[in-house]
């Protein structure tokens, strides 16, 4: 479980909010605020008490649950 922390310092720009994560990777803002809640992935912190979300580490931890879909036309299936 991803632990709530202070923001690093970093380019202020890779730090996106839920909604325009939301946007970038196609995952609904209320799914993400569930998870957000769960600490499911790296979350930060700022001055005013707002939650960012580092860019490239939200890509990272999404990816983990990616799978590849297989294409059946490039197996070698037999029909038996």
């Amino acid at each position: 479980m991803a632990k709530l922390t202070a923001i690093p310092y970093r380019r202020q720009a890779d730090y996106l909010t839920l909604r325009q994560i939301s946007e970038e990777f196609n995952i609904p803002l209320g799914t993400l605020r569930v998870w957000g809640s769960l600490r499911k992935f790296p979350l930060y912190k700022i001055n005013n008490g707002r939650i960012r979300v580092h860019r490239e580490e939200f890509s990272e931890w999404i990816n983990k649950f990616y799978i590849k879909p297989i294409n059946a036309d490039s197996q070698n299936f037999r029909d038996e």
